[in-house]
């Protein structure tokens, strides 16, 4: 089970999140040597969280209502994120959310989604 700001908003479906390793700034200059370039760096980016999933309901209403609680979570503050592992990020923040349009499946909805989180070295 996911949770993010001790909130439990991904339960009504399958997700999965993945950590992506820290990347690093870097500038290319042309080597003044002759061949090749020098390569600079520039520091760490944040790492980044990458979630998928589908989210059910009954009705398009109530998939809209929780759609609507996850986006009102991109508020640039940083929360605790957890995994389904019980793994702990502290201070992420989420960036963005992207949704699938609301598809019938048999009497129920459903949404695919992704979302990206950002968290400190």
């Amino acid at each position: 089970m996911i949770t993010f700001n001790s909130q439990n908003l991904f339960a009504s479906g399958p997700a999965t999140l993945d950590a992506h390793s820290p990347a690093l700034r870097t500038a290319e200059t042309p080597n003044h040597l002759g061949d090749g370039v020098t390569l600079l760096a520039a520091g760490r980016e944040p790492r980044r969280f990458t979630q998928h999933g589908v989210l059910v309901a009954d009705t398009p209403a109530q998939l809209n209502a929780l759609i609507a609680a996850i986006d009102a979570q991109i508020d640039g503050l940083p929360h605790d994120l957890v995994d389904d592992r019980q793994s702990l990020t502290a201070a992420c923040v989420m960036t963005e959310l992207k949704t699938q349009p609301v598809t019938a499946v048999g009497p129920r909805f459903k949404c695919d989604y992704t979302l990206t989180y950002v968290a400190p070295q």
